[in-house]
Order: structure tokens, then C-alpha cells, then sequence
């Protein structure tokens, strides 16, 4: 099989993904005008520690949010992601460790997600009290910033995650 032959194939399979991501995402109430672009699969042997990766840096940059009790967005990339970032409640602070956070994310990420992500996606993130934060992420080069992320939003899978999430 030639290059091009490959080429025209891997096409052919990811707007067949795509579409797969269309339907699934109409399936569990999306809205069908909404853009949910990104699609992706990570090979199982490297997403372990990519994704590893990810959710630390995102956890650190939460944390730091948290402890500057700052209620600000904050957008950035990471390992090719874009995220967006806001905390909610009373100074904007969680009293959750960075590593509880960073566990939550992972599982989220590695188990909850199957090593698959289809259309931006948006985290509800809480410990309990006044906070909650709201995640937004996907693939940088198809992230859609415009997608609303934050309170009023369904959110059908819960994630958890705690110091021994590693061991």
C-alpha cells in the first residue's frame, strides 16, 4: 500500500469517527447546531503517561488558581491540549490537595473517557463547600473555545481522585 492509499484511508476513518462522535454526542442531548469538533484516540502503549502528564500540569495550574483564591480564567496549552479554567464559590479556593485533583483528572481522562475524547469537553470540578471549578479542554488545533462550560450543564459521569490514586 502506498502512502497515498494510507492517506486516503486514515481520511476515511476519522470522518467516519467524526461522525460517530456527531451521533453519540446528539445521543446524549447535545445540542446538533453546538460544533463538537474534536475526536481523537491515543495509542494505549504511550496514553498512560501522556495522560499522566496532562492531568498534573492541569491540577498544578488549578492549585495555583486556588491558592492565589482567584476567580479568573485561565487559558493555556499543554502537550498539544488547549484549556480553559475558572473557579467558583466564596474566594474562589478548594480545599482538595493538588494531588487529589490531579487523580480525578486521570481517572477522568484514562477510565472514564476510554482513551477517547469526542467534541470539547467540560469538567465540573468540586471537594465539597462553596468551590467548584469548570474545565474545559480538548485537541489545540480543534479546540472550541466558544463552547460553554460552567454551572447549569449536565454532567453525566463522575470522576474521583485521591492520594493513593498512583499507587
Amino acid at each position: 500500500m502506498d502512502s497515498s492509499t494510507l492517506t486516503a484511508r486514515l481520511a476515511i476513518i476519522g470522518i467516519l469517527f467524526s461522525s460517530l462522535c456527531w451521533i453519540y454526542a446528539v445521543s446524549r442531548g447535545v445540542d446538533p447546531d453546538v460544533k463538537h469538533i474534536l475526536w481523537g484516540h491515543v495509542g494505549s502503549a504511550i496514553y498512560p503517561t501522556f495522560v499522566y502528564s496532562l492531568a498534573s500540569g492541569i491540577a498544578g495550574f488549578i492549585i495555583g488558581q486556588s491558592e492565589q483564591k482567584s476567580c479568573a480564567k485561565i487559558t493555556g496549552s499543554l502537550n498539544g491540549w488547549q484549556y480553559e479554567y475558572y473557579g467558583t464559590g466564596r474566594n474562589c479556593d478548594t480545599t482538595a490537595q493538588r494531588e487529589t485533583i490531579h487523580g480525578a483528572l486521570y481517572h477522568y481522562f484514562s477510565s472514564v473517557e476510554s482513551n477517547m475524547t469526542c467534541g470539547t469537553q467540560c469538567l465540573s470540578l468540586n471537594h465539597g463547600g462553596p468551590y467548584n471549578g469548570y474545565l474545559k479542554f480538548g485537541k489545540a488545533e480543534s479546540f472550541d473555545a466558544s463552547a460553554y462550560c460552567g454551572q447549569g450543564l449536565p454532567f453525566a459521569a463522575r470522576a474521583t481522585g485521591g492520594n493513593n490514586s498512583f499507587k
